[in-house]
């Protein structure tokens, strides 16, 4: 993430003074993981810490948790990754951060400004089959969608596999046939329609081409299903899941460690697919952020936090 003003502390409530510090950005595009930092000293024990973000109005537009990361020299830093998805609105928001220590509360609340960003529009048409996958209720895709999003909901708070930039899921040639954030609209066969946002990238290669790990990180699922068809979601940091849909084949299974760049599967079209492809998605505590972004970008900026809590820019 590109700063333009750091900051240490700005407004917070506590019966601590002194004992904690606090340490972010002020401004975020649409697509990006926001991280706040928390140091606390070494004699306090940390029981809960919770970040949050809404609107002027109150409503919660993204929220998640801190988890433990481990830094030589200071071992009571907390770190917490916010995810900002394509369907947020530009202006100020509210971030609020709640943490219990053992000894006492800290409230801690600023402004965040959300910078305007331009999404593609898309229409899609759907044949029969694929009309009655997306439109008709089906207790099997309501028990799978739950099951998904179980899955991107947990959070396990020792699970720092990778921290680096993502490398890519496919090599060779492909076409990108849908960016993230598209504004999709889906026609269906008897003339009705629906929208809906693009969550990640769609990548098309013919059927069969290998899929890779984009990072390291351990499987979370891998199973079959009715929309997505066979799936896989991996977690690489506590809350933070790559997932990748429509595969032909599965080559690794559920709780199985995998490394970046190792092959997962085969590039398919099951499940709501109108041909071969791979719909590629990073999920942040629950949130979709830009896939493409983090190939150039690293998930968690060790160089980042060191200049922040060294003072430096």
């Amino acid at each position: 993430m590109k700063s333009l003003f750091i900051f240490s502390l700005c407004f917070a409530i506590s019966t601590l003074l002194g004992a904690y510090d606090f340490f972010a950005e002020d401004f975020v595009p649409p697509g990006e993981i926001y991280p706040m930092l928390l140091l606390i000293q070494e004699d306090q024990q940390l029981i809960s810490a919770e970040l949050q973000l809404s609107n002027p109005e109150g409503d919660v537009i993204s929220q998640t948790q801190f988890f433990p990361y481990p830094l030589e020299g200071y071992p009571g830093l907390w770190v917490a990754l916010l995810g900002l998805g394509p369907g947020i609105d530009p202006g100020m928001k509210v971030l609020d951060a709640q943490v219990e220590l053992q000894d006492g509360q800290i409230y801690f609340r600023k402004r965040l400004m959300v910078t305007q960003r331009d999404f593609d529009i898309q229409f899609v048409k759907l044949d029969d089959k694929l009309t009655q996958i997306r439109s008709e209720p089906s207790p099997r895709k309501t028990q799978e969608y739950r099951q998904r999003w179980s899955v991107i909901s947990s959070f396990n708070f020792e699970d720092v596999y990778h921290e680096e930039a993502l490398t890519s899921p496919l090599t060779g040639d492909y076409i990108v046939t849908t960016p993230y954030g598209a504004r999709r609209t889906y026609e269906y066969n008897d003339g009705s329609q629906s929208d809906t946002l693009h969550w990640g990238l769609d990548w098309a290669a013919p059927l069969g081409t290998a899929v890779y790990s984009v990072a390291a990180g351990r499987v979370r699922l891998a199973q079959e299903m009715l929309v997505t068809g066979n799936t896989l979601m991996i977690e690489h940091l506590p809350g933070v899941y790559s997932i990748y849909y429509h595969l032909d084949t599965l080559e690794v299974q559920q709780d199985q460690l995998v490394s970046a760049g190792m092959e997962l599967g085969t590039m398919g079209e099951s499940g709501l697919a109108t041909g071969s492809h791979l719909h590629w998605e990073i999920r942040v505590s629950k949130v979709a952020v830009d896939p493409g972004y983090y190939l150039d970008h690293t998930l968690l900026d060790k160089e980042w936090i060191i200049s922040r809590l060294n003072g430096t820019n």
